[in-house]
């Protein structure tokens, strides 16, 4: 009796032709190889030629003999339909008893679009076996474009998709050919990219002076600017982010060193949070020029003057004075560049006129003087006054200080000091000078001080400042390389460096005030790194790093960074429901995103289910296959729409044993005259032992050794026109069987297996509320009817709507939804029950009907539905109508308005996520689809899961 191995691939029909040829109604030519010599009888016997024709061409069959398979590669018949192959007489016995199968295509699951940009897309998606994959792609269904196809085969299929269009719609589908070269293609399925990144155009310096450069440029898109610079590197600095979004923009860079090169950059960041940044630009500021303000004789008495002045930059400056405008004297203001200048002119004449003028040079080696001016000395007995000028408190070093001032008479010089008004040290110098200076040390840095000075003229005359306050100077901290170290969603951190430990904290806030800070450190320390928490996502912040020693507190310039989207999170796995050989996990993601899990008997995993198509935040997945009593390890994988990763971590479970082995189903279909197909499906895998024969106790036997839950056999050999009996016993893994109900057939008697020919000239067309579906006839003599197949979007598989004689070649379908499209084809069949092949399909959008209607698909909700309304056949005759479709919860509360406007066509198709107004996921339950139009309204329920 011939036996047959079930393949691992699931059920496959066997085609009219390979049955003829198992039956024996096509030739089979056995050809006998050579005779084995005897000197070769322990070598490997030669394989003997078959060949089988009357065999599909282009198709790949699996061969098998005394269910042994002669070959591991699918065999095609050639063009002729000839098909050969090698028996090896080891493997096979005798050469007669062959089993043809012919695989169905591969099926492709599990797809989805993940790390879109605005110039690529990343297409994933899975197969039930092996296969070799490829992409059409194109703006438009006709694609145009295709990637190269994969050199190997698999199960997991991934291609990048890259040189697209910004923001632009793609079209695509998905190709699939395992190794018999049965090929899958999925349906059409789109992806848009994201905008266009943003560009800065046109960068260019507007305007220059000494402390400021002014950059002018635009952008391609709505942006917010900024300007980094700096003197090393354009990273150093940073303007303040220019609120507003805008494409023509002007920063000006202020407080700059004069006469100094600066490298700047701008940079621009979008509505959508992405930044780009400009190459550098080196601009120099400009020399600030240099003038003398307000030149004055500030105090006189009849033997001195004092002259002073202003310098716009810090110079050197001299006054030349004399009796006439020729002058003849020249006395200094001190020597060193400052900005504030004072000179005693000494040994003059009671009573006499003198002019003077003010010379000035600063450190570019600009000069200036001023006009010639006069004053006169007081008369000779006017009382000498003493008058303190230009006191000044100049830091040397940490707990050092200068102390300055000029008399305008020559004095003695003397300076109390101490943290309060009552002092506690004095310094006195008896020598009598105009130009005062002492030198304070061992002071404490960074503290307040109260001081007094006081000078003493040689006749008595004295004068005092009276108190006055300083700050000592303060340790030598400055704040270097303060940036951005980190953004989050929530978060951002700061890094810093001192040059003297310090404590460090940080300013920040949403505005360049930066009213919020964090606490100051605990230990001081050179070294700082500072997070502010708690921040709004996708928000512009500013930042400063503070430290202080003490009561000394310096601060860095503002620094701006974007706080990016919520962090992505997972959920710890769930484990909802688990038998012997399934488990059904739930999880969840703190923002949309693609998700799978990993699963395996060890934390190596090594399978995986498919990928969710529509980023979500609830995922469920069913994984199939497992063992019973078998621990497992899985873990989630999530890929949110920018591209980030996050792992749940690893989970373990453990299935339990197998229940009471039982039948779900057994059946016989493909009957002929000498063969027969049978197939079983058992509550878990299991092997079996299928008996059969012409009485109600079948004799003849035939073992499957194989452990799953679905079999399909291939009884030959059985006589036409003959009722048989068969039953399945069946064994698991544990020695538990269960034996199925005895199921009956009758072989057909020979007969015509030549089917008519394929109906032609099919039309379709709508008419109201009605399809009407023509062909022609056919021209066959034993014609017996006809059958009429219907499918549409929302079905999983075509069904027969009509049968009808042979006489009728029309069908009117009156069972429709308005405004489904839906798709035709006819067979035809003879009175031998030969089923020719389908026409091919044809598609129609059925008639609106007289009232609307609403529905959604799929049905219940778990990620993701489309709702379809239909408008009646009133409101489509006017032209146009408006339209609003919104979602309601049982309460009656308005959840979310899908879509609403003004539409001139039959149908408006929407989409809903599962999202309220706010983008919150709404919980399970009962929800109504409400459509609203001129004239009525339509109503549906709709179930969501999570």
């Amino acid at each position: 009796m011939v036996s047959a191995r079930e393949s691992r691939h699931p059920r496959w029909p066997v085609p009219a032709h390979a049955l003829c040829a198992l039956a024996g109604l096509l030739a089979l030519v056995l050809a006998a190889g050579s005779p084995v010599p005897a000197a070769a009888q322990d070598a490997r016997p030669d394989a003997s030629d078959h060949v089988l024709v009357g065999m599909a061409p282009n198709i790949g069959y699996e061969v098998t003999c005394d269910d042994s398979l002669l070959s591991l590669e699918p065999v095609h018949a050639n063009g002729l339909g000839i098909m050969e192959f090698l028996v090896d007489p080891r493997a096979t016995g005798s050469p007669t008893k062959i089993c043809v199968r012919v695989p169905a295509p591969p099926v492709i699951f599990g797809e989805s679009t993940g790390a879109l940009t605005d110039t690529s897309a990343v297409l994933t998606w899975q197969t039930d076996r092996p296969a070799r994959s490829r992409v059409e792609y194109g703006t438009t269904t006709s694609y145009g474009a295709t990637t190269p196809t994969a050199e190997k085969l698999g199960v997991f299929h991934s291609f990048t998709l890259e040189d697209l269009e910004p923001a632009t719609l793609y079209h695509y589908r998905l190709h699939s050919t395992d190794a018999f070269g049965n090929e899958t293609v999925s349906d059409d399925m789109t992806f848009t990219t994201l905008a266009p990144r943003p560009r800065i155009v046109g960068l260019g310096v507007e305007a220059v002076t000494d402390s400021t450069i002014t950059l002018s440029w635009t952008t391609n898109l709505l942006c917010e600017v900024r300007v980094e610079y700096g003197l090393q590197s354009s990273h150093e600095h940073s303007t303040p982010l220019v609120p507003g979004f805008a494409v023509k923009h002007e920063v000006t860079v202020e407080e700059l060193a004069p006469d100094t090169p600066y490298l700047l950059a701008a940079v621009a960041i979008d509505t959508l949070g992405r930044e780009v940044r400009s190459g550098d630009l080196l601009e120099n500021t400009a020399i600030p020029p240099l003038s003398i303000l307000s030149p004055a004789v500030v105090d006189t008495t009849m033997t001195t003057a004092v002259v002073g002045c202003r310098t716009s930059n810090p110079a050197q400056a001299v006054v030349d004075y004399g009796p006439t405008e020729q002058y003849g004297w020249t006395v200094d203001t001190g020597g060193q560049n400052t900005t504030e200048h004072l000179a005693v002119l000494e040994e003059l004449t009671a009573g006499a006129t003198y002019h003077y003028r003010v010379r000035a040079q600063d450190e570019y080696g600009q000069s200036v003087e001023t006009p010639d001016a006069v004053f006169s000395t007081k008369p000779e007995g006017t009382p000498e006054n003493l008058t303190i000028h230009k006191l000044a408190v100049a830091p040397l070093d940490v707990g050092s200080v200068a102390l300055s001032w000029v008399t305008n008479l020559p004095a003695t010089t003397s300076v109390s000091w101490g943290l309060t008004d009552q002092y506690t040290d004095t310094l006195v110098d008896s020598q009598l000078v105009t130009k005062h200076a002492v030198i304070l040390e061992d002071l404490e840095p960074a503290v307040d001080y109260h001081a007094s000075v006081s000078s003493v003229t040689e006749g008595g005359a004295e004068a005092t400042s009276g108190d006055f306050l300083f700050t000592s100077p303060p340790p030598d901290l400055t704040i270097e390389d303060a940036e951005i170290h980190a953004t989050g969603g929530a978060s951002i951190a700061v890094s810093w460096s001192t040059s003297v430990p310090a404590d460090g904290w940080l300013e920040y806030g949403p505005t360049p005030a930066c009213e919020l800070t964090t606490e100051p450190s605990d230990v001081p320390a050179t070294d700082h790194l500072v997070a502010a928490e708690g921040l709004e996502s996708m928000t512009i912040y500013y930042l400063r790093a503070a430290s202080s020693v003490g009561s000394y507190v310096v601060r860095s310039e503002i620094l701006t960074a974007t706080t990016g989207p919520p962090d992505l999170e997972i959920g710890a796995p769930a484990l909802t429901e688990t038998t012997a050989t399934t488990v059904t996990v739930e999880w969840t993601t703190s923002c949309p995103a693609f998700s799978y899990l990993r699963y395996g008997e060890t934390t190596s995993y090594g399978w995986a289910t498919g990928t969710n198509a529509i980023p979500s935040t609830g995922h469920t997945a069913v994984i199939t296959g497992l063992s019973p009593t078998t621990t497992y390890h899985l873990e989630a994988v999530a890929t949110d729409t920018l591209g980030r990763t996050a792992f749940s971590g690893d989970v373990s479970f453990t299935t339990p044993s197998f229940g009471p082995l039982g039948f779900r189903e057994v059946s016989v279909f493909d009957v002929g005259p000498t063969f027969v197909s049978v197939s079983w499906q058992t509550t878990h895998r299991a092997g079996g032992v299928v008996r059969y024969g012409t009485t109600s106790s079948p004799s003849d036997s035939l073992v499957v050794d194989e452990h799953e839950t679905d079999h399909t056999v291939v009884l030959t050999g059985l006589d036409d026109g003959t009722a048989y009996y068969v039953s399945v016993r069946a064994y698991d893994e544990d020695g538990g069987t269960a034996l199925s109900e005895l199921v009956s057939f009758e072989t057909n008697e020979y007969q015509d297996l030549s089917p008519p020919h394929a109906p032609e000239q099919l039309a379709v067309a709508s008419e109201g509320d009605a399809v009407l579906v023509t062909w022609d006839a056919n021209p066959e003599h034993d014609l017996a009817g006809y059958r009429v197949y219907r499918r549409a979007e929302t079905d999983t598989a075509a069904a027969v709507v009509d049968v009808a004689p042979s006489y009728r070649t029309e069908y009117r379908d009156t069972d429709i939804v308005p405004g489904v499209i839906y798709e035709y084809a006819v067979s035809a069949h003879d009175g031998s029950g030969n089923v020719s092949e389908r026409s091919g399909w044809v598609a129609v959008a059925a008639g609106s009907g007289r009232g609307g209607r609403v529905w959604a698909w799929p049905n219940p909700l778990r990620d993701a539905t489309r709702i379809r309304l239909a408008l009646p056949a009133r409101a489509i005759e006017r032209g146009s109508s408006r339209y609003a479709v919104k979602v309601y919860d049982a309460a009656g509360r308005l959840v979310r308005t899908l879509a609403s406007g003004v539409t001139a066509e039959a149908t408006v198709t929407t989409s809903w996520d599962g999202r309220d107004e706010r983008n919150h996921p709404v919980s399970s339950g009962v929800y109504f689809c409400v459509a609203e139009f001129e004239g009525g309204g339509a109503r549906g329920k709709l179930l969501v899961l999570r």
